[in-house]
């Protein structure tokens, strides 16, 4: 089960700062997480970057970036600014 460590803000909506989910890729994690935390955690993820083992899967294989057990998925907020 890959892990899912959320940014605080989507953590105080979820309710919970860390969770496992049985997944095969990054596709998979966030169809569990829509389908268990609906909506908001859509919208938090549409201005959040994703990270597997501290990479941004856009360096990877995006949304089909493979999972494994040992895998950790965390999000980052963007920032914008001068």
């Amino acid at each position: 089960m890959a892990t899912f460590y959320p940014h605080f803000k989507l953590a105080k909506k979820m309710g919970v700062h860390e969770i496992s989910w049985p997944v095969t890729s990054v596709k998979d994690l966030i169809q569990q997480g829509q389908k268990e935390f609906g909506d908001e955690f859509t919208q938090e993820l549409q201005v959040s970057t994703i990270l597997v083992n501290g990479r941004a899967v856009n360096y990877l294989k995006g949304m089909n970036t493979p999972l494994t057990d040992k895998d950790s998925v965390s999000t980052v907020m963007l920032a914008g600014g001068n």
